[in-house]
């Protein structure tokens, strides 16, 4: 393909019954741009897990790479879920009041109906209180302070559940990363993310994709940094996920990131209460569970540190922006009843953020 022109990655599965008695599906993954095939592969899927010739890992290592024929390719990688799902979304914003009682967490994602839980009006509102691209809160200055002293200046970096792009915006501009893939499952969210990647002039830097739940979609040792902002939440099986993480890695990288997790492994009334405000079936875990699933998955020098004090005095100036002239503004786009359902969310969040119960952590680990 002519570089600098247009073009449309696709992925292709067919599938049959495994005859051998192995439990599980053999699939032909075909990976091709316009109309030149560029990668194909037979995978064979046994129970949750895949195991992938390697053929296709050039295709697939395409997408982790900053593009050089393919900068304006519109990226869609879907290869099937697994029963240990990795990949997830961000926490939103309680339902909108026209899809009442639809549950968005993991179960969903995790390929019970998968479609967009994220539709604009929600991802306005999400942006009206967090800034623009962050579907959590901190805004760029929370990325940096979940990067640290690291230096990932001329990193290649996955971004877990990278939402409407505020997070590898932010890891281009500011942290001056080489390239950053962003990966989530979500339609409507990668859809803002492209425009204001492209408003930025970043579409050489960030590569956007969208994923079926399941493991990572690329090779092995292929980033230097994975990263994700309070988006693995939405992920029950921590230890699946480290794992997939950390053979993503390559040795002597860094998984770097931020999540929400529980202080105890029986949710209080109060907790459970916000939850089901929420309309999310969190995969909260403790900090124990996620050193656990770190050290299992063979990480070193892992750190789990609290950000509960910071964020109890910010959800609290959230909630006052919500009720005042940012409420009022996002009435007007997104309606009254929306705004003040949200309302409810932060009124319930804010006694278990003060509880201990809810508590915003920092990660950290490096693989040898």
């Amino acid at each position: 393909m002519t570089p600098g022109k247009r073009g449309r990655l696709t992925v292709r599965l067919s599938g049959s019954e495994n005859g051998a008695g192995l439990g599980g599906m053999s699939l032909r993954v075909c990976v091709s741009v316009g109309d030149r095939m560029v990668g194909a592969a037979t995978a064979l899927t046994r129970g949750g897990t895949r195991d992938c010739a390697a053929r296709p890992r050039a295709a697939f290592n395409r997408l982790a790479s900053p593009p050089d024929s393919h900068a304006s390719m519109n990226r869609k990688v879907g290869i099937g879920g697994s029963g240990n799902g990795v990949t997830g979304t961000k926490r939103g914003g309680s339902r909108p009041p026209d899809r009442p009682g639809r549950p968005i967490g993991p179960a969903t994602r995790a390929g019970r109906g998968m479609s967009d839980h994220y539709p604009d009006h929600l991802i306005a509102l999400l942006e009206a209180v967090w800034g623009e691209g962050f579907m959590s809160p901190g805004g760029p200055a929370e990325v940096g302070r979940v990067i640290g002293g690291h230096e990932i200046r001329g990193a290649k970096v996955l971004d877990i559940g990278c939402g409407a792009g505020g997070g590898p915006i932010t890891l281009a501009e500011a942290q001056g990363v080489a390239y950053v893939t962003g990966i989530d499952v979500e339609d409507a969210v990668l859809e803002r993310a492209r425009a204001l990647v492209a408003a930025r002039g970043l579409t050489d830097r960030i590569g956007l994709v969208k994923v079926a739940p399941g493991p990572l979609p690329f090779p092995g040792e292929t980033f230097d940094l994975v990263f994700s902002k309070d988006s693995i939440v939405h992920i029950r099986d921590k230890h699946a996920l480290m794992a997939e993480v950390f053979r993503v890695l390559k040795p002597g990288g860094w998984f770097l990131a931020s999540d929400w997790l529980i202080g105890s492994d029986s949710p209080s009334p109060a907790m459970q209460a916000y939850i089901a405000a929420e309309g999310l079936d969190f995969g909260m875990a403790t900090p124990a569970e996620y050193r656990d699933a770190m050290q299992a998955a063979g990480f070193t020098a892992i750190e789990t540190r609290s950000r509960n004090e910071w964020y109890r005095r910010e959800a609290r100036d959230e909630l006052a922006r919500l009720r005042g002239v940012v409420g009022r503004v996002l009435a007007e786009k997104v309606g009254e009843a929306f705004v003040q359902q949200n309302v409810g969310v932060w009124e319930r969040m804010i006694p278990v953020l003060d509880s201990g119960e809810h508590c915003p952590t920092h990660l950290a680990g490096q693989k040898p």
